[in-house]
């Protein structure tokens, strides 16, 4: 199982890490946000093509297709 299908093997990658387990009442808050998020990320004026996962209720892995919008700036942060 991939854990982010959409997002090719060259994509960039970033993990957050929980100082504990997120509970049901937060998970459901990340998912939004994080939905949203990715829905209206921009670099540049362009679209970045991002996708997010959460793993064991403890990471939340974001990642960016750079090779259709480089991240640059704000963007990467």
């Amino acid at each position: 199982m991939q854990l982010l299908p959409h997002m090719p093997d060259s994509a960039t990658v970033r993990i957050f890490a929980a100082a504990q387990s997120i509970d049901s009442q937060k998970a459901a808050v990340l998912r939004a946000d994080l939905d949203a998020f990715c829905a209206q990320w921009r670099s540049h004026e362009q679209s970045v093509a991002g996708a997010w996962a959460m793993v064991h209720d403890r990471f939340i892995v974001v990642a960016a297709d750079e090779s259709r919008t480089h991240l640059s700036g704000c963007s990467k942060d």
